[in-house]
C-alpha cells in the first residue's frame, strides 16, 4: 500500500491557467517537497506529481520524468518558477 503523504500544511507557490497549482507541503535545508496539481478537465492519466528542488533541479524520481516527457511546458514552467522562489 502506497505511503500517504501528509499534505495538512500545504503552501501555495504559483498558480498557472489552465488549472495547475504548485505546493510546498514540506522541507529540509536540502530539499524543498512539492505537489504539483492539475485541476481541470483535461483528459490526463495523472492529476497529482509529487517531487522535490534542491535549489538547482528538480528530483529524479518517476513523477518529474513523466511530467518533463509528457507536458514539457508545464515542467519548465516548474523550473522557472522554482527559480526565483524565496524559501
Amino acid at each position: 500500500m502506497a505511503q500517504k503523504k501528509n499534505t495538512e500544511h500545504l503552501k501555495l507557490i504559483a498558480t498557472r491557467p489552465g488549472g495547475w497549482s504548485l505546493f510546498e507541503y514540506s522541507s529540509t535545508p536540502d530539499w524543498l517537497n512539492l505537489k504539483l496539481v492539475c485541476d481541470s478537465h483535461h483528459k490526463m492519466p495523472k492529476r497529482n506529481w509529487w517531487f522535490g528542488w534542491n535549489g538547482a533541479r528538480l528530483s529524479d524520481k518517476r513523477d518529474t520524468r513523466l511530467l518533463s516527457e509528457h507536458w514539457p511546458e508545464i515542467h519548465v514552467w516548474v523550473v522557472e518558477v522554482l527559480s526565483t522562489h524565496k524559501r
